[in-house]
């Protein structure tokens, strides 16, 4: 049995295991990626994972948050600095669905076989507390332009509902064709912009004939 780490090895192996788990996940996924292959990248023997995560969807669910935290962080920059009409809008919920999708460890989250095994793993309480936390994020943006009477006065949980709804429907792009998906999107885009915000000229408008046969 080897020696317990002092402080600043757990520190520095905790920051590899964030770093090449991050790299990993990234290529392979959850399921893909192996306890073995974590602990090989940070340079550690494969039963000291569990000195530092109870498993490695605990790691994962840790990078997660972290990425997720550095997007809302973008997300709410962006917000505080468009021009909140339904064009400013439309920019708005293209950029975010973009910054979303195109993250490898927060896009994995929509496959239904990485989310199950995910949340299989991590404490109850530890999830809620993660879903309460993004319910809270969307309430108090939303909430803020709202009483500016920028936006219409829809309730926050539809609002959240109606992005993750956008996330999907980018993961299946293919499914749906993926020569007609773009434009799709855009004209979905459209319609949410031009129904939840107040001011400016109407995308759809805007578009003309863009849409029609």
């Amino acid at each position: 049995m080897g020696r317990p780490f002092n402080e600043k090895e757990k520190e520095a192996i905790k920051k590899a295991l964030l770093k090449k788990g991050k790299a990993l996940f990234s290529r392979s996924g959850l399921k893909k990626t192996s306890v073995g292959e974590l602990t090989q990248a940070a340079g550690i023997a494969q039963g000291s994972l569990y000195a530092f995560f109870d498993s490695k969807e605990e790691l994962y669910f840790e990078i997660l948050e972290a990425e997720e935290k550095r997007i809302s962080a973008v997300v709410e920059k962006d917000l505080y600095s468009i021009e909140m009409t339904r064009s400013g809008f439309k920019r708005f919920l293209t950029r975010t669905v973009a910054l979303i999708t195109e993250n490898p460890i927060v896009a994995k989250m929509f496959d239904d076989d990485e989310y199950r095994i995910l949340i299989s793993k991590i404490p109850e309480d530890k999830f809620r507390k993660h879903l309460h936390e993004e319910y809270t994020f969307t309430k108090r943006l939303v909430g803020m332009f709202q009483e500016r009477q920028h936006m219409k006065k829809i309730k926050p949980e539809i609002l959240s509902g109606l992005l993750y709804a956008m996330f999907l429907l980018q993961l299946h792009r293919n499914e749906m064709g993926g020569k007609v998906f773009p434009e799709l999107f855009e004209f979905l885009i459209d319609m949410i912009s031009d129904t939840l915000i107040n001011k400016g000229k109407r995308n759809l408008d805007e578009a003309g004939e863009k849409y029609s046969q």
